[in-house]
């Protein structure tokens, strides 16, 4: 009868280990299950941040080329404009553009400038270039632009330009570093939230 007694009780005993090792592994499965689901989580929120940084780097980009284009097309307009203003015709015919090129490389003392309508002005009588060089290029005054000079610096205005340069990047980077911060808050909470 001990004997009897003795084996229930290691049995009872094994079933009991072997249920507590039943209910552990199923908590272990559920608990990884969790583990995974949260990981996903976080990776697709991170994705998706990354998504967003690009898709606003992208809109920038795409921004600053728009900007970029309308500023040609609006100098090219200004430009034309100015020419007009000055009595050249900024719209020239390709027959009429190659013969002045022709002319200017058939005459010796510089090129006179070509009417459109068939005929060579003489270089008293250039239209709206009475600055033009031997070789007939135009000159800055007489598109009516004007050439900028470079201004000289002195030390006071170098040391300036410098101290305000310095004030600039170290303003910047005290941003950066709020911003840096700001992020890492957001994921903190991010990743408490969850």
């Amino acid at each position: 009868m001990r004997k009897q007694e003795m084996r229930r009780i290691q049995i009872n005993k094994l079933q009991r280990n072997a249920g507590f090792m039943e209910e552990w592994h199923q908590k272990g499965v559920e608990d990884w299950k969790k583990n995974q689901k949260r990981q996903r989580d976080r990776e697709s929120k991170h994705l998706e941040f990354q998504l967003k940084q690009a898709q606003k780097f992208n809109a920038i980009a795409e921004n600053k080329l728009q900007e970029a284009k309308d500023e040609v097309s609006d100098g090219i307009d200004a430009f034309e404009t100015t020419l007009k203003s000055n009595g050249i015709n900024p719209r020239v015919q390709k027959d009429f553009a190659e013969q002045a090129i022709n002319a200017s490389f058939n005459t010796k003392n510089g090129p006179g400038l070509m009417s459109q309508k068939g005929g060579t002005l003489g270089k008293s009588t250039m239209i709206g270039a009475p600055n033009a060089t031997k070789t007939g290029a135009f000159t800055l005054e007489s598109t009516g632009l004007k050439q900028r000079t470079k201004i000289t610096l002195t030390d006071t205005t170098r040391k300036q330009r410098e101290k305000r340069r310095r004030r600039l990047i170290g303003q910047q980077e005290e941003l950066m570093k709020e911003l840096e911060l700001k992020q890492r808050e957001n994921m903190v909470v991010e990743l408490i939230k969850h």
